[in-house]
């Protein structure tokens, strides 16, 4: 996040805010630091979109794949992963829903989430 409230947990301020690493730092990095097939992924709020493809794009790396997730099927999107890299590629679009329209946990993110979970609750 980049201009919303700070939780008070300090913890969660620095994992969850961009104050201490701008994704212009990222990219540069990535930049200086990727091997030619090498890939950057970064996750963040849709309304941060312009800024993370700009310092991205800046640095020389290429949108190639772009995930819209939404917490739930029907909802606006929220928050994307972009995958970035040196060598452009066709750019690949797909979106992610983490519940259905009942309120279930989906298929595809079951799969995609459950090496990191002991169970998902329905």
């Amino acid at each position: 996040y980049n201009a919303t409230l700070k939780p008070e947990n300090q913890e969660r301020a620095v994992a969850r805010h961009c104050d201490s690493l701008p994704v212009a730092e990222i990219a540069s990095y990535a930049k200086a630091h990727l091997t030619p097939e090498g890939r950057l992924s970064l996750v963040y709020p849709t309304a941060y979109d312009s800024e993370a493809m700009t310092a991205t794009i800046l640095n020389g790396l290429q949108p190639v794949r772009i995930i819209d997730i939404l917490t739930k099927e029907g909802k606006p999107c929220k928050r994307r992963v972009a995958e970035f890299a040196k060598q452009g590629a066709p750019l690949s679009r797909e979106t992610l829903s983490i519940l259905d329209k009942e309120g279930h946990y989906t298929p595809e993110y079951r799969l995609l989430t459950e090496p990191f979970y002991l169970r998902l609750k329905e």
